[in-house]
């Protein structure tokens, strides 16, 4: 009997030894929810889960959950979530899994599995690319994996199907306008070679090269396929070359022969003309060639506004108030735009910003819970990955569908998606026909540790312009995150070398770590002797740097009004950057309830003098 028993005992053990993990592994079950309330320790010991102490070769080839549920996370999964995707986030794989082991909710394993393979320390073969997009073919970024697979072996693989994402754009508030048609018509050589022609001239003239640019213009063989309005078009670039470098002459009679040919059709020759015209103290031309600006039917609003607001200031000096009336009114038509905001305020008008966004609701839920994509997205934010929930967000086209167009909106807005809110509030009206101010201005669920030392409104208005409140944006220069930061900057202000390796560079990447070095960084600015309080000299070394400042502000020293100033700085991106931060930041403080000293102080012609409003304003994540 006893030697019945030890020879049964071996045959067990030896049995045992044979089988395989994967044998011994039960399959993850359907995503439960009351059993996700179950502690680690009871999960474990139902085993249905891996050991922990078992975890091998991650990522497995999760099978797709085809049933999203209702969209909602328990709190131990998303809590899960997020600790994984913050330990892949810097490459910690093995302590990733050991997470990702613990998972009974699989739906978001599409995510962890892009995050992870996109991942600049983790090499993915093209079995799992193919694996991934067998099961995840219409997520919102299946053509990244789609593109990288297809350079990493040969074999069929599913085809991405939504590669199209909706995309708004911050023109809506200053479209382009309407782009000049020449009815010559050309070859495709042709417009090839006059494609050429116009790179060439643009970079003489941002060498300071305008002659050389006039030249080239005159004598090349391109210029023969431009008609006279294309061509003057041309010839108005260089004029604001010249005009740039101080060759006031040289820029006034290239900007008058090509109005004197061309009329309205050159809104920049107007303005070249009007400004020089202005600072040499002839008003009523100048406020002759303001027009041509701002009647072109080639202008964009932005540029519109600015030539209108021109003129009236120029009859101003030449008081023929009314006149400065009816162009000041012509200005304010265009209330968003950086001249719109002063007429406004000159006009002393009240502002009619929109900043009602519908609430969010069970009716919004329930629209919105018909779309996988939506379920995703709202299980992503309570797994704190905004980005991948505005990105599914995306995947969702509304077309004329008013109620979900409204849903979208108020789900962005409730949980604090500012990217897609601003991307979304450029495309959708309310029932009366008005943009959601609110959307388009929206406001970030993050805050700087220690709170705002620096104004919300600041803050928010340099973010907006940087990144469209895109946490994850890097440029093409190395900026990185939501206020643009460089590592160099981050290094020097927090006087460490952190930044400069991947880790720190990843670090930027989260938002309120970007916000406090960003603030900080303001702060910095605002305490060199040729930057202070004033916000346009903020604006400008923050986009140029404090050493461009110093040169800007040397060789301009003769100008004592502020937008004279500003619209003579020689970089037409920084000239740009400046007056849509300073809108930025008025709109803002419009939001918030709170004056606008500085806009008062443009009215004027006086420089923009910083008052600080906000003090240890701390903003935390929403948590819904």
């Amino acid at each position: 009997m006893l030697w019945n028993i030890f020879f049964l005992f071996t045959f067990i053990i030896i049995s045992a030894s044979n089988v395989s993990s994967a044998d011994i592994i039960k399959p993850v079950p359907k995503p439960d929810n009351i059993n996700d309330r179950l502690s680690i320790e009871e999960l474990l010991k139902k085993s249905n889960t891996y050991p922990v102490n078992k975890v091998k070769n991650f990522p497995k080839p999760f099978k797709r959950p085809e049933d999203l549920i209702d969209g909602v996370l328990s709190d131990r999964s998303a809590k899960l979530y997020k600790e994984i995707f913050s330990l892949q986030s810097l490459g910690k794989w093995k302590e990733a899994d050991k997470k990702i082991s613990l998972l009974r909710d699989r739906r978001l394993m599409g995510h962890v599995l892009y995050q992870r393979y996109m991942h600049d320390k983790y090499h993915s073969s093209f079995k799992e690319l193919k694996n991934w997009m067998e099961k995840y073919y219409d997520y919102p970024f299946s053509h990244k994996i789609y593109r990288i697979a297809l350079t990493r072996g040969n074999g069929n693989i599913k085809k991405p199907t939504n590669s199209k994402l909706i995309s708004g754009s911050l023109e809506i508030l200053s479209d382009r306008g309407n782009l000049y048609k020449s009815k010559i018509g050309r070859t495709e050589n042709q417009d090839k070679a006059i494609g050429n022609l116009l790179k060439i001239i643009k970079d003489n003239i941002s060498r300071e090269r305008p002659t050389t640019a006039y030249n080239i213009l005159k004598n090349s063989k391109a210029s023969k396929y431009l008609d006279n309005t294309e061509f003057d078009m041309y010839k108005a670039q260089i004029a604001a070359g010249y005009m740039y470098v101080g060759k006031d002459k040289k820029a006034l009679s290239l900007a008058l022969e090509a109005i004197n040919r061309s009329g309205n059709n050159v809104p920049l020759a107007g303005w070249v003309a009007g400004m020089v015209a202005w600072k040499n103290g002839y008003y009523e031309n100048a406020a002759k060639y303001f027009e041509v600006t701002a009647t072109s039917p080639y202008t964009s609003r932005w540029t519109s506004s600015a030539g209108a607001y021109w003129a009236s200031r120029a009859y101003m000096r030449e008081r023929k108030l009314v006149k400065v009336s009816y162009w000041l009114r012509k200005a304010a038509e265009y209330p968003r735009t950086f001249y719109g905001l002063i007429a406004v305020r000159a006009l002393g008008q009240d502002f009619d910003f929109n900043w009602d966004i519908p609430k969010y609701n069970d009716k919004y839920k329930n629209i919105l819970m018909k779309y996988p994509a939506a379920k995703r997205a709202a299980m992503l934010v309570q797994a704190g990955q905004y980005n991948f929930a505005e990105r599914e967000l995306r995947l969702i086209r509304p077309k004329d569908n008013y109620e979900l167009k409204q849903a979208l909106l108020a789900f962005s807005s409730n949980f604090g998606l500012a990217s897609y809110s601003l991307r979304f509030g450029s495309v959708i009206y309310d029932n009366r026909g008005n943009l959601y101010d609110g959307a388009l201005y929206p406001d970030l669920k993050y805050s700087p540790v220690g709170g705002y030392k620096i104004d919300r409104a600041l803050i928010h208005a340099i973010a907006r312009q940087e990144s469209r409140f895109n946490p994850e944006a890097e440029s093409y220069g190395g900026a990185i995150g939501l206020m643009q930061i460089m590592p160099s900057t981050a290094n020097y202000i927090k006087n460490t070398n952190k930044y400069s390796f991947e880790k720190g560079k990843k670090l930027l990447k989260d938002s309120a770590e970007n916000l406090t070095v960003g603030q900080e960084y303001v702060k910095h600015l605002m305490s060199l002797d040729n930057v202070g309080n004033d916000l346009m000299f903020v604006a400008i070394a923050y986009n140029a740097g404090p050493g461009n400042l110093r040169k800007w502000k040397k060789q301009l020293r003769y100008i004592d009004d502020s937008l004279l100033f500003i619209e003579s700085i020689p970089v037409a991106e920084t000239r740009a950057y400046v007056e849509r931060v300073l809108s930025n930041f008025w709109i803002y403080r419009i939001k918030y309830g709170q004056p606008t000293p500085s806009l008062d102080d443009v009215v004027a012609g006086r420089y923009t003098k910083y008052v600080s409003l906000d003090e240890n304003i701390s903003v935390k994540i929403a948590e819904k």
